[in-house]
């Protein structure tokens, strides 16, 4: 509220220990707050409240991050150095207009826009519905600034609606699905791209534009498939010319010709994740071997369903 108190409340806990921590950066009302990474212990019984309290961002270099982009458009604005990691959540205008400002200490920092990571939830944020700008580098040294050589504390990040698609399966060697995998582009002159998660069929959709990318697939704990070079040429239907083809084809031929290949193990475990009552979406699986190294990692569908690909072992699933 306007004087810096903020309750968030979690229901159906169980009693017992807890590792209770905020984001890095929380945002009440106009202010910016340095969170809690560190979890910290709360021994829950009955109705149980823990109070954390925050200090104001205000240390470092103030710069502002200028974004164009869709209308009303969720964000995450993101600085990493060697140094550490920041984050601010932000959502465009209804002219899809944006200011952002995030206080930096001293040093070399790369900063991004992307698609805002869920709260209350682990797992992939939502496919962008465009391309994701090429990152920029600002070097901070006693409140001078320069962004890519040019001195200044501001800066802006156009974010380019997608207007095509690129369709597609992944399968592993086999012809078998591979059941929510990520599948990425980018383009390998500008860096820019974007993302996608593969459904329980292994299909996916590519938000683009016209260009030429680099389409590749993985999961987590696997090795990743072999990258495949796409165009998206300006012809309004036909226009994907898929690993050097010389005749384009429409992402609906695409959706079931174009196949990306990843090699998986033999085994799969599947189940769904609830609350007890209801199915929890976005939710991260794991499983690691108990008998041998190994590990796999999985997010749950909207219905809440997860499959892991694991070889042959005893695996413990959490």
């Amino acid at each position: 509220n306007g004087s810096g108190v903020a309750t968030y409340s979690f229901s159906n806990v169980q009693s017992g220990d807890y590792m209770l921590s905020t984001d890095q950066g929380v945002t009440l009302g106009s202010a910016d707050y340095t969170g809690k990474t560190t979890p910290e212990r709360v021994v829950v019984s009955g109705s149980t409240t823990y109070n954390f309290t925050l200090g104001l961002a205000s240390a470092g270099t103030s710069v502002t991050i200028n974004v164009t982009g869709p209308a009303n458009e969720p964000l995450d604005i993101f600085a990493n150095s060697p140094n550490g990691f920041k984050v601010k959540q932000g959502t465009l205008n209804g002219s899809g207009v944006g200011a952002f400002t995030i206080n930096i200490p001293d040093g070399t920092w790369n900063f991004g826009v992307g698609p805002q990571m869920p709260k209350g939830a682990s797992g992939p944020p939502p496919a962008p519905s465009y391309l994701q700008p090429k990152p920029k580098t600002i070097n901070i040294a006693g409140s001078v600034c320069k962004v890519d050589g040019v001195t200044g504390c501001s800066t802006t990040f156009t974010l380019t609606s997608s207007n095509k698609y690129i369709k597609g399966l992944v399968q592993d060697a086999s012809g078998k699905v591979m059941a929510n995998a990520e599948v990425y582009a980018y383009s390998p002159n500008g860096g820019i791209g974007t993302r996608a998660q593969a459904d329980l069929a292994g299909a996916f959709t590519l938000n683009l534009t016209d260009g030429s990318y680099i389409v590749g697939a993985f999961i987590p704990g696997m090795p990743p498939s072999k990258e495949v070079s796409v165009t998206v040429t300006s012809h309004a239907t036909d226009y994907l010319l898929i690993n050097g083809a010389t005749t384009a084809i429409t992402p609906t031929a695409a959706a079931s010709s174009f196949i990306v290949k990843v090699a998986k193990p033999d085994y799969t475990i599947s189940g769904k994740v609830t609350d007890g009552t209801n199915v929890v979406q976005g939710a991260s699986v794991y499983a690691y071997r108990t008998d041998a190294p190994g590990h796999a990692n999985a997010a749950t569908d909207s219905s809440g369903n997860y499959t892991l690909y694991v070889s042959a072992g005893s695996w413990k699933v959490g």
